[in-house]
């Protein structure tokens, strides 16, 4: 099986699917990660791994940050932006509330965040960019730094229950994919 995963493309979705997603599935599937912003020929790309997907052996999986706090809209409109912008299918469509680095924020548990003299945040599904980077300059760290730091200690089963746009996504997961070794 191969996945094409088509994020937005600062490299903060490519490290987590390769640290987090990736380890979950077995040595049959492989992944392709595709950056979209600023990229003219993403539709092209898609049309391809439709093309492909439509023979079977592989999928898609398309992540979209909300940015709720840049332009506050609904998960529909954010949906319906991307299916105006891009050639992709509404289900393989998964939203991120609000950005990737509430993802990583969700997998540290208070006693991790405490241990790593990092910020407790009381709403998991509300950290952005902005408060990562904040967190990693009273560290002293790079916002990168401090991303692999989290990933070093990261939680799944505590990300899952924390984060509802983690969890629609895991769960969207399961549902595609038999061999996925996740323990909720």
């Amino acid at each position: 099986m191969l996945i094409y995963y088509y994020v937005e493309g600062d490299g903060d979705d490519e490290l987590f699917i390769n640290r987090i997603i990736k380890p979950l599935f077995d040595d049959t599937t492989s992944f392709q990660i595709i950056p979209y912003i600023g990229d003219t020929g993403i539709n092209s790309k898609l049309k391809t791994s439709y093309s492909l997907k439509s023979q079977g052996g592989t999928d898609v999986i398309y992540l979209r940050d909300s940015d709720f706090n840049n332009h506050p809209r609904s998960i529909t409109d954010v949906k319906t932006e991307v299916l105006d912008t891009y050639r992709v299918e509404e289900e393989d469509i998964v939203i991120v509330v609000i950005e990737i680095e509430s993802w990583y924020y969700a997998g540290l548990t208070p006693a991790t965040c405490r241990e790593l003299g990092i910020d407790i945040y009381p709403d998991l599904d509300l950290v952005t960019k902005e408060k990562l980077i904040e967190c990693a300059l009273r560290k002293g760290l790079t916002k990168k730094q401090l991303e692999l730091e989290i990933l070093d200690h990261y939680d799944l089963d505590f990300a899952i229950q924390q984060n509802d746009s983690f969890a629609y996504f895991i769960n969207l997961l399961q549902q595609r994919f038999e061999n996925l070794e996740i323990y909720t």
